[in-house]
């Protein structure tokens, strides 16, 4: 029996303003912080359903790590393998704040992951 997936996004009342202006909704039963991760997130499903990535993976936690301490850790908003077999790491960003552009040059630095940003 295969599982029905419903893509459909669902905007909740939002009961106070954020700090971003992000609005929360949720998809498949999944709550996300903001529409646009939201609607990211209904698209690589049709693209798994359809055979274009495998493996998603949602808030995949990368420890950064450097001279053998832990720095931080960083939490991607989505992981998964494109048809070519490449590991792609993607975050839905609205805003960069200083706090991820730096965790975003600490994961290159020290694993070799570059970040897409859609």
């Amino acid at each position: 029996m295969q599982q029905q997936t419903d893509l459909r996004i669902i905007i909740p009342q939002q009961k106070h303003n954020s700090k971003y202006k992000n609005i929360r909704c949720i998809c498949n039963g999944i709550a996300f912080p903001s529409l646009k991760e939201g609607k990211r997130y209904a698209d690589l499903k049709r693209l798994e359903m359809a055979g274009e990535i495998y493996i998603l993976k949602l808030q995949q936690t990368f420890k950064i790590v450097v001279n053998g301490e832990k720095i931080c850790d960083y939490r991607a908003d989505f992981t998964y393998f494109d048809k070519a077999g490449r590991f792609i790491v993607e975050d839905a960003k609205g805003m960069q704040t200083p706090v991820y552009i730096l965790k975003k040059k600490l994961l290159a630095a020290t694993t070799g992951i570059a970040i897409s940003e859609v």
